[in-house]
């Protein structure tokens, strides 16, 4: 889709220029970054589409950053971006999140490829959540469309209040009949 927001965290300046010469290109809008306190500010101020950040660097590193961003914006995607692909950090990364590991040095494809299949699968993450959330009240207008009894609606509405919000009780009072109905 391009038009995403992604921030880059990385130390090296070549590895910055390099990512925002590449997603720029490729119509995604690049913050590059080179500290992860810069990326804390950023991330504070800012919504992102994607963050992709190295392990290695000083002060924290980039695990230490991820769950730190986890804070601001619990579902932002992230790539984890290395010069030394150890299985332990590739694990660890997952763990906090991460959608995805890239080893330095990376072509162009390499990069592309891991944040499109990234931002994919966050969408279809979110499409999914929206379709779950959505499907109650589906379910419910069908219903309520086929009671014709008062009181037998209004049981139902009761009943799926109850239950989508997880409650032991839910009240419903209708002011023009001055009726109230508990479970």
């Amino acid at each position: 889709m391009a038009h995403e927001k992604i921030l880059v965290v990385d130390d090296e300046a070549n590895i910055r220029l390099l990512c925002s010469e590449i997603l720029t290109r490729h119509e995604y809008l690049p913050t590059c970054v080179d500290s992860p306190h810069m990326a804390l500010r950023a991330v504070e101020e800012e919504n992102f589409d994607l963050l992709m950040t190295d392990i290695s660097m000083p002060e924290m590193d980039g695990l230490q950053l991820l769950q730190s961003v986890r804070e601001f914006q619990q579902d932002l995607p992230a790539i984890i971006i290395t010069g030394h692909g150890r299985l332990d950090q590739a694990i660890h990364s997952l763990h906090l999140g991460a959608q995805a590991f890239i080893v330095k040095p990376f072509t162009q494809q390499e990069l592309l490829q891991a944040i499109q299949e990234t931002l994919e699968k966050n969408r279809l993450t979110k499409e999914n959540l929206r379709l779950k959330l959505l499907m109650p009240l589906f379910e419910i207008s069908q219903n309520l469309l086929l009671e014709v009894n008062p009181a037998a609606l209004f049981e139902q509405i009761v009943n799926v209040a109850s239950k989508e919000t997880k409650s032991d009780q839910a009240i419903l009072i209708l002011k023009t009949m001055g009726a109230i109905l508990l479970r």
